[in-house]
């Protein structure tokens, strides 16, 4: 999903480093600086696939994605 839509804005893979991740967190860096409004319209993109996420600024270009939720289709 993350990579979906990071391609979606064009930020191909190779800028895209994911170092870890487990069951529910992906943790990743970037080649370049995400702005603040890409944050929030990745929310509302897995927001519309049923899934509620949470990203936090590691510092630099680290991040993490946690999903809080994942509400499924009935």
């Amino acid at each position: 999903l993350l990579m979906d839509f990071l391609a979606s804005r064009g930020i191909g893979a190779p800028s895209v480093r994911l170092l870890s991740s487990d069951k529910e967190s992906v943790f990743f860096s970037l080649s370049e600086n995400l702005e603040q409004p890409v944050t929030e319209e990745f929310q509302g993109f897995a927001e519309e696939r049923g899934i509620d996420v949470m990203f936090e600024s590691r510092g630099g270009r680290l991040y993490k994605l946690k999903v809080v939720s994942e509400k499924r289709r009935s």
